[in-house]
């Protein structure tokens, strides 16, 4: 094992793309983490509305986890990008709608229709 080194990988965009995916997951995982432990603290002393929210935006980080984790297999397994594209570009979607709807809720001062649900 001691013979694999970065350096000895050949600089394209394969390498590139590897090492871009691997820094997505760093900075996606190290964003997340704290927003669950943002949301778990902030819920507990939050009116009825806003615990709602609170709920709807752990479910959406951890419901985008799961959703994306198939984007990730399949890049690894070398997939074609089209498809990875496609699953990666509709959870990003997901997940901004998601974001979008809770927003618009807070501005609203309302709860959530259904926070509880896996679709927007």
């Amino acid at each position: 094992m001691s013979d694999v080194s970065l350096d000895r990988v050949p600089k394209t965009p394969g390498r590139t793309l590897f090492l871009m995916t691997i820094g997505w997951l760093l900075v996606a995982v190290g964003w997340a983490i704290p927003a669950l432990v943002v949301a778990g603290l902030g819920s507990r002393n939050a009116p009825e509305h806003t615990r709602d929210n609170y709920s709807y935006m752990v479910r959406t980080l951890l419901i985008g986890l799961l959703y994306a984790t198939p984007s990730v297999i399949l890049h690894w397994v070398g997939s074609p990008i089209a498809l990875v594209s496609v699953l990666a570009t509709a959870v990003t979607f997901w997940k901004v709608a998601r974001c979008l709807n809770g927003l618009i809720a807070l501005a609203r001062n309302r709860p959530l229709a259904d926070p509880q649900t896996w679709l927007v």
